[in-house]
């Protein structure tokens, strides 16, 4: 445990009821080895919007998976997660309506 504290990422917290989970509405930097990115984490613990503005779309898409998916290393809005929302609004606005 005493490790992986040390090489933690920004905002990570580690408690009895739950192996490990990031503070909500936390922003820090994060080292890397390219030098510190920005990191925030939103109001449910997750490294996105808010969940008001998610929820206030009408279509969503979940994406589950491991550090690529989280973005380790990553600036904020530069996650891959960031573009595929940007993808999907460029087809979006190539669909005739």
């Amino acid at each position: 445990e005493t490790s992986l504290r040390a090489d933690s990422p920004p905002c990570f917290e580690i408690g009895a009821s739950f192996h490990h989970r990031y503070r909500p509405l936390c922003t820090e930097m994060m080292r890397t080895p390219r030098g510190n990115v920005p990191f925030a984490v939103n109001e449910d613990g997750i490294r996105d919007q808010s969940r008001h503005r998610i929820l206030s779309r009408q279509k969503r898409v979940l994406v589950l998976g491991d550090s690529l998916v989280w973005g380790w290393g990553v600036d904020q809005g530069r996650l891959v997660t960031d573009e595929l929302q940007r993808r999907v609004r460029e087809l979006e606005c190539q669909l005739p309506r």
